[in-house]
């Protein structure tokens, strides 16, 4: 009986040694990598209701606009060389700001690549870059937009662009 107390205690022993040689690193393996998820959505919801608050920011200019405080205020040149109205680019730049972050949640921070959600999306901005009217608003805007988005409607639009000017010349 005392070889088996002897032989359970070996081996409480050996398990103890393992948990605390395996089991402590992984510990804080998980706990570092909870924190930097806690962190990414903690940025997220920050970016998002950031974003929130500007569009409602778009829409009480749009509310007010003899305030004249908005992003355009009518004089712009290339708001007048584009034949927008400051209704019309106000809310070209909140659709924009809108496709902006469904690019982002999409490209940079993944969340949507596990179903269609994500691709739908980029297939809504493709679409939008071919609109004439969306491609000068997009000029006429020339806003602050995140590089990678930028890059990718400016790319999109050349392609769209492109392949207008092939349809004139068949």
């Amino acid at each position: 009986m005392i070889n088996n107390v002897e032989v359970y205690r070996d081996w409480l022993s050996v398990a103890y040694y393992f948990a605390a040689i395996v089991g402590i690193p992984v510990s804080i393996g998980v706990y570092i990598w909870e924190k930097r998820k806690e962190r990414v959505t903690r940025e997220l919801e920050i970016y998002l209701q950031t974003c929130d608050r500007y569009i409602g920011y778009l829409q009480q200019t749009l509310e007010h606009q003899e305030l004249r405080c908005g992003e355009f205020i009518g004089d712009e040149p290339d708001l007048k060389k584009s034949g927008f109205t400051v209704e019309q680019i106000t809310l070209y730049t909140i659709l924009i700001m809108t496709l902006e972050r469904a690019y982002y949640l999409y490209n940079k921070l993944k969340l949507c690549k596990k179903n269609d959600f994500g691709h739908t999306w980029i297939k809504y901005i493709e679409w939008w870059t071919t609109r004439p009217d969306f491609q000068r608003a997009w000029v006429a805007i020339n806003g602050w937009y995140e590089i990678e988005f930028k890059a990718f409607v400016e790319e999109k639009i050349a392609e769209a662009q492109a392949a207008q000017g092939n349809k004139q010349k068949v």
